[in-house]
């Protein structure tokens, strides 16, 4: 993935930017080596400043509670989970993201941390499961 960081000047406009090229690794959704965190966004979604969200998603505080991303480490020294989620409310509302489109962008992630509890067993016959 590409991580592109736009500068402005003090009158608002474009300065400058920059594009940082980083692997974005699928694999981190469901496993964490033990002192790794999964991606910030599911920690910043369980914080209390988005206890808003947490009724419709179905969400609680604890994301410990949650298999994909209790696996590594759940905090990390000098982040605050629940200012960086105010943080990443305002960057969608600066890149004018309607108030529906980030629901459904919460609902995805919320559903990812769903998912990650699930179980499965397979049935007599191999292409099934239930």
């Amino acid at each position: 993935g590409k991580f592109i960081r736009i500068h402005f000047g003090n009158a608002g406009k474009i300065a400058g930017a920059d594009i940082e090229v980083y692997l974005l690794e699928k694999s981190r959704v469901i496993f964490q080596q033990p002192l790794e965190r999964n991606y910030h966004i599911f920690y910043q979604l369980c914080s209390s400043a988005a206890e808003k969200y947490h009724k419709d998603l179905l969400i609680g505080t604890d994301p410990g509670k949650y298999h994909y991303v209790a696996q590594g480490k759940l905090t990390i020294d000098g982040v605050d989970d629940a200012e960086e989620w105010k943080l990443t409310e305002e960057a969608f509302d600066i890149l004018g993201f309607s108030q529906d489109e980030k629901f459904n962008l919460f609902k995805c992630t919320a559903a990812i941390m769903h998912f990650g509890n699930t179980t499965w067993k397979q049935r007599p016959r191999e292409e099934q499961a239930e």
